[in-house]
């Protein structure tokens, strides 16, 4: 059964079909994706069917490329507080250890945090609900592009160095001096035990009833992308 005709910026439905990049630049997205991911009409429509669903579970606000921005407090707060420290701590070790942070180490943290902001807080986040394509390609950035490269800009001595200098002395640096917190650490980080986290959680959040649970709890959400990060 086919949708009932809705509106998009004055485009009907069959002109979604017929024209469908011609329809704005919303329209526009839409259609390069489905050329660049689909190979058959059937496959084609089926795109403009999800595309006008989308449409309808937003037909309160003006869909376009800034309404599909996902500002949660909490992400936005936790890459702000990531960016500020890295880069409060790079500007402090100015002179004194350029050796540790070449420019291509600041560079690939950059580039893997803009990567983790693409997958969390983009329209990339807010289609990733209604296209499947979107979906993969938020697991992508989140698991396989985001973290490898922020761990290859050895962001650990500059966010310490960034942390206010109360913190930094009366706790991060006596935290992590206790010899058990330092063992735990070790054993955390080594190969096999962050391979099998990684299988672990990649496997947990694909049984069906946790996935359809995340899918429908904001908080279970925002938890499995911690853990995929």
């Amino acid at each position: 059964m086919s949708p009932s005709p809705v509106r998009y910026h004055h485009c009907s439905e069959r002109t979604l079909f017929s024209t469908f990049k011609h329809c704005g630049r919303m329209g526009r997205a839409i259609h390069s994706i489905a050329v660049l991911t689909t190979g058959t009409e059937r496959e084609y429509h089926h795109y403009m069917h999800l595309f006008i669903s989308l449409h309808e579970n937003h037909a309160d606000v003006a869909l376009s490329f800034w309404s599909l921005w996902t500002f949660d407090p909490l992400t936005v707060a936790g890459l702000s507080v990531l960016f500020a420290l890295y880069t409060r701590g790079l500007w402090l070790s100015k002179g004194r250890s350029g050796n540790l942070f070449p420019w291509w180490r600041p560079t690939l943290f950059y580039i893997g945090w803009l990567s983790l902001v693409a997958g969390a807080v983009s329209p990339i986040d807010g289609l990733s609900d209604d296209l499947f394509v979107m979906h993969m390609i938020q697991h992508m950035l989140l698991m396989m592009v985001g973290p490898p490269l922020i761990l290859l800009g050895a962001p650990v001595v500059p966010v310490l160095r960034g942390l206010p200098d109360v913190v930094r002395y009366n706790l991060a640096i006596p935290l992590l001096q206790m010899r058990r917190v330092r063992k735990v650490l070790f054993f955390v980080v080594s190969p096999l035990v962050a391979w099998l986290f990684f299988v672990f959680t990649l496997w947990i959040w694909h049984i069906p009833s946790v996935y359809n649970n995340a899918i429908q709890n904001e908080a279970l959400h925002l938890l499995q992308h911690f853990m995929f990060i």
